[in-house]
């Protein structure tokens, strides 16, 4: 059944404002909300918007659409004594909420009932206890605490890619321990792929120094070498000028190994370099002799 409804000059945006309960859960995204005013603008508004305390309790979208459309509203009080359970129950079985969209929900009703938001609300309700609000909306306390931590750091328009399901809970955890500015650099290009590859790169960041300040604290600071513990190092391994030699004779022949077979090295000696190789052709032949020398040394210590 098709629902009549009437235009109205006189209805403002204003008129209503959202309840504090409501706004628990997030609004439609942009594309979801364009489908869904298409839809009240062919069908109508099939659901009343529910009004508790001169305010909506549910329906914002359903307000926003008419608001814009400019079509006059239907109105329902809620006459209920539990207003939050009410806006659960709807919200969790109307809406495909992500368990990272429902974690940032239970992290804003574990604040219901202290602080300032139940102040500024007069919110006649008790504290909700992060067990309790992970009962509620179905997801575990750690994801609570998560939700909580970003809220608590994350820039807005974190916040707000969570709550919309663009990114998840876990992600913005690692992304709201950077700078306001840094977390605004990473959210910047809106691409999943790019952000996810940010966040992959935060988390090794993450692990290598947790794995650095674990291994700190299990062995301490390293303490000086004695000079016992010096002669033992360099009976393993020699002195620096020891190894500095050992390095040298080893990379003279990793470059011989690089050089082409000396007949066409020969050829390709330009002929001004050959004066030079002729001045140097008895220190090339105590070099080889050293090496030969070496070798044999070697061979008979094995």
């Amino acid at each position: 059944m098709v629902i009549e409804f009437q235009k109205a000059e006189d209805v403002k945006p204003a008129d209503f404002k959202p309840h504090p309960l409501a706004e628990l859960f997030p609004m439609m995204d942009d594309d979801a909300f364009l489908d869904f005013a298409q839809d009240i603008e062919k069908h109508g508004q099939r659901e009343p918007i529910i009004i508790y305390e001169n305010k909506i309790l549910d329906g914002r979208n359903r307000y926003k659409a008419c608001q814009m459309l400019g079509f006059s509203p239907r109105f329902k009080e809620y006459n209920g004594n539990d207003a939050l359970g009410f806006v659960i129950s709807l919200n969790l079985k109307r809406r495909h909420l992500t368990e990272s969209q429902r974690s940032m929900v239970a992290g804003k009703l574990a604040n219901l009932g202290k602080g300032n938001l139940s102040k500024s609300a007069n919110l006649p309700i008790s504290p909700v206890s992060q067990p309790e609000a992970a009962k509620m909306l179905n997801v575990s306390e750690r994801s609570v605490r998560t939700a909580k931590q970003v809220q608590k750091t994350g820039v807005p328009e974190l916040v707000k890619a969570v709550e919309e399901g663009a990114v998840s809970v876990s992600a913005a955890a690692v992304i709201a321990k950077q700078t306001p500015e840094k977390q605004s650099e990473i959210l910047s290009p809106k691409d999943e792929r790019v952000i996810a590859s940010a966040v992959k790169e935060l988390k090794e960041a993450q692990n290598l120094y947790d794995r650095t300040v674990a291994a700190k604290e299990a062995y301490g600071s390293p303490e000086p070498l004695t000079e016992e513990d010096m002669e033992a190092l360099a009976d393993a391994v020699g002195t620096p000028a020891e190894r500095s030699v050992v390095m040298s004779v080893l990379g003279i022949g990793e470059q011989v190994a690089e050089l082409p077979p000396p007949s066409v090295f020969i050829d390709q000696i330009p002929p001004a370099f050959e004066r030079t190789i002729n001045d140097e052709i008895n220190s090339l032949e105590g070099v080889l002799n050293w090496f030969d020398a070496f070798l044999k040394a070697w061979k008979a210590k094995e």
